[in-house]
């Protein structure tokens, strides 16, 4: 191999792995809006949080996102805030801040290691209050959900 040929293959290298690591930053960046909180109560309102732990690839949550998404609008003008944290390319550094900011910190150091579940936590305490699972009906759901409210009042 001579010169002229090592030298463009060390430069595609070069290349490639530049692009790569770009792309990655990108990744990054995009996976940093990754929490949705839906309109409803606002953090100075909600007496509970209802943070769920998701992924685009969990199965359970695939059975657990359209009950809670139908069980919602009961609970519209109700003290609880819906917090739903993708965890599809990992953790991110931005929902350790949202979950301080939002009073369930140790729920998160607890349980960000796995998807598929819902945590109702007490803002106020931080306390955490019940696990709904894709084993939950949307019955269930809606117990659950005044259980923590009734306990939280």
């Amino acid at each position: 191999m001579n010169r002229k040929t090592r030298f463009l293959f060390v430069l595609t290298g070069f290349f490639i792995f530049g692009v790569a690591a770009i792309g990655q930053g990108i990744l990054r960046i995009h996976a940093a809006a990754q929490a949705k909180i839906p309109a409803g109560a606002t953090s100075e309102d909600a007496q509970i949080v209802a943070v769920t732990f998701s992924s685009k690839w969990c199965g359970p949550c695939k059975i657990l996102k359209p009950r809670l998404e139908a069980v919602k609008p009961a609970f519209a003008s109700q003290p609880v805030r819906f917090i739903e944290l993708n965890f599809t390319l990992g953790p991110k550094e931005n929902f350790v801040e949202l979950a301080q900011s939002e009073g369930f910190a140790q729920v998160y150091k607890d349980y960000h290691k796995a998807t598929g579940y819902t945590v109702l936590v007490n803002r106020e305490t931080g306390k955490q209050l019940d696990i709904i699972t894709a084993d939950y009906s949307k019955q269930a759901i809606k117990a659950a959900i005044s259980r923590a409210l009734a306990l939280s009042s």
